[in-house]
């Protein structure tokens, strides 16, 4: 008798607790958010820093999550309020994504000359998903001067764009 209450038991967490409470529909989400470059140092070389964090230029891969059960086909990607032009965003691959599948943007911080400012700028993501149809991932950085390592303060994103969840706004990427 107690191993069939045992069964029972086991058997209504499983379902309430387990898999099959995917959210239907074409959903995205990125992976991280927002992405903080922090006080990167400028340096001589053009070469990328794999690492992310010693010196600039930087770049990093943002995943875009599809989690619903519809694919979500990304149309378009841009960043907002780049003022200096000192990022640059390449992707997504692959531009439709599955449901429980991912979608990779690179995005490369780089800028010749140090400031005390930080960047803030937004990626911009259109898509068909139906949580997020213009998906904002705030982003920033800052560029140093390699002598204020451990010096220079620390900050938080602040984004140049808000949108409402479930709102679609396409003159973003104009």
């Amino acid at each position: 008798m107690n191993r069939i209450a045992i069964f029972a038991a086991l058997s209504f967490v499983l379902t309430a607790c387990g898999p099959g409470g995917e959210e239907s529909g074409a959903l995205i989400r990125p992976h991280f958010s927002p992405v903080n470059f922090g006080n990167l140092p400028l340096q001589a070389s053009a070469d990328l820093d794999p690492g992310c964090g010693r010196y600039a230029p930087c770049s990093w891969v943002l995943l875009l999550q599809s989690y619903g059960t519809e694919p979500v086909e990304v149309t378009q990607t841009c960043i907002v309020g780049d003022t200096r032009n000192a990022f640059s965003v390449e992707g997504p691959e692959p531009a439709t994504v599955d449901p429980d599948n991912d979608a990779a943007v690179r995005i490369t911080y780089d800028h010749d000359s140090t400031s005390s400012t930080v960047d803030n700028i937004a990626l911009i993501v259109q898509s068909s998903a139906e949580n997020f149809p213009t998906l904002v991932v705030p982003m920033c950085g800052r560029m140093i001067d390699p002598a204020d390592v451990g010096s220079a303060s620390d900050f938080d994103c602040e984004t140049p764009v808000n949108i409402e969840e479930g709102a679609r706004d396409d003159s973003l990427c104009n």
